[in-house]
């Protein structure tokens, strides 16, 4: 049984989709029945051969536009045609009562879903007009209804039924498929975001973000403007790795890396590239707020970079990795900026003086040191407390550069004492960032403050000896 329900079940989706057959087959079924019963003008037997044509040809010009246009959109206009046929056809029934209803009844089930007033309008006009003009040339009454045989009378229901079913069946159709294209398209876009997602990883964001939102273009071009570079690396990180496993070695890196970019991405820097354990970044392009704020916030990610590696330093002691500490260099000065390489492979990033001035700082800074050149200091020194570290003679750069060790971020040192305490020795670290601290949280601070304090007092009474 279910081997003929379901072709049955194609068949009649396939034709309800062709909605402009079934249209006209029910006029012209119509058509025939009336004729037997003599209860349409005669005229309308010159009228069917067109009926059969029409769907045909909409057909056909409905394949055109979606060729033409991608859509269907476009061929609204010839769906006016099933308006002046309908009108034509309520005079040919001599306006016949369940004729009339049913062919008016077909118009307005053709309109609906249309949102459009106007095309309603011009549809509605153009039905009215094809009664009237057919019925004045062919000299058909209009003030009078003939009667409706019951034979045509009872057909024109149940076609009318049947066209319903079959338009219901159409749309409920057209739903699925909107449906189902709707879950493969977002599907697709699922699928094409996470692997943008993926392939972001590999270029600083703020460049594959300006190239989404179109204000570059992936091509090789490159332009002079002043940046503030920053370069660090690991001391002690090219002794360590001789000693500890790969798997060890990867990820101390890993989690080095992450959470550095994490602050650059907070401070607004761009990551250039990861060079074994070093670091290049640069402030001022893809975006920029302008020289002195690029290189005030490239100095603030620097003392946040030396804070957050002196936790890591502590995570790390316990796990029984010692010695691992960062030294950074800092300049400003203009460097080109932008896509090297070939139209196949390119990479954004910097070339210049400045930015090899920026590895020689690092070069020769001192653990957890970071070392500024002169035009940097320049920019910051109203905001950062910095101390004079000497004019120094760097690899490659022939004149000698005078260098600052930058302190801490606030204008009065004697305020960053305060709002910043931090004290090491072996056995005992702390940090406390005042401006870190919730407000709910500092009772519990106290509270642990106390504990430590009562600890401590007991050890010593448990080291001093009696008496």
């Amino acid at each position: 049984m279910a081997s003929v329900i379901n072709p049955l079940r194609d068949t009649l989706r396939r034709f309800s989709r062709n909605d402009r057959y079934s249209l006209y087959l029910l006029v012209l079924g119509i058509f025939l029945i009336s004729l037997q019963f003599k209860s349409i003008h005669p005229f309308g037997i010159y009228l069917m051969p067109l009926l059969i044509l029409i769907p045909f040809i909409q057909a056909r010009t409905l394949i055109w536009f979606r060729r033409r246009y991608g859509d269907e959109r476009n061929a609204m206009s010839i769906y006016l045609i099933d308006a002046l046929v309908l009108g034509c056809c309520v005079a040919l029934s001599q306006f016949s009562i369940i004729p009339t209803l049913v062919f008016f009844g077909i118009l307005f089930l053709n309109l609906f879903g249309i949102n459009s007033a106007f095309y309603w309008v011009i549809n509605i006009i153009l039905c009215i007009a094809g009664i009237f003009m057919t019925a004045n040339l062919l000299h058909i009454p209009t003030d009078h209804f003939i009667q409706t045989p019951m034979v045509v009378s009872f057909a024109c229901m149940v076609g009318f039924i049947g066209y319903v079913a079959l338009e219901m069946s159409s749309a409920r159709n057209r739903a699925d498929e909107a449906e189902g294209s709707l879950d493969s398209a977002q599907q697709q876009a699922n699928h094409f975001m996470n692997m943008a997602n993926k392939i972001a990883r590999y270029a600083p964001s703020q460049v594959w973000q300006s190239i989404v939102r179109g204000d570059r273009d992936a091509r090789i071009e490159n332009k002079r403007k002043k940046l503030t570079i920053f370069f660090s690396d690991i001391q002690g990180f090219t002794e360590l790795s001789e000693s500890l496993l790969p798997d060890d070695l990867a990820a101390i890196l890993n989690t080095y890396f992450e959470h550095m970019s994490e602050l650059a991405k907070k401070h607004g820097g761009t990551i250039d590239k990861f060079i074994g354990d070093a670091l290049l970044i640069f402030f001022g392009d893809p975006t920029s707020n302008g020289a002195r704020n690029d290189a005030l916030a490239c100095v603030e990610m620097a003392i946040a970079m030396r804070r957050e590696m002196k936790l890591l330093r502590q995570k790390w002691k316990a796990l029984g990795f010692e010695g691992l500490h960062v030294r950074m260099g800092i300049t400003t000065g203009y460097c080109h900026v932008g896509n090297f390489g070939s139209a196949n492979r390119m990479s954004y990033t910097i070339i210049g003086r400045d930015a090899n001035l920026a590895a020689r700082l690092q070069s020769v800074a001192d653990p957890d040191e970071i070392l500024i050149s002169n035009d940097t200091y320049l920019l910051i020194r109203d905001r950062i407390n910095c101390r004079e570290r000497g004019t120094l003679q760097l690899k490659g750069i022939a004149k000698p550069l005078q260098t600052w060790q930058v302190m801490d971020h606030f204008d009065n040192t004697q305020e960053y004492s305060r709002r910043w305490l931090e004290f090491e020795m072996e056995g005992f670290n702390l940090q406390l960032d005042m401006d870190q601290v919730r407000s709910y949280d500092r009772d519990r601070i106290i509270l642990a403050l106390q504990q430590v304090a009562r600890n401590v007092d007991k050890n010593n009474d448990m080291k001093r000896p009696p008496g």
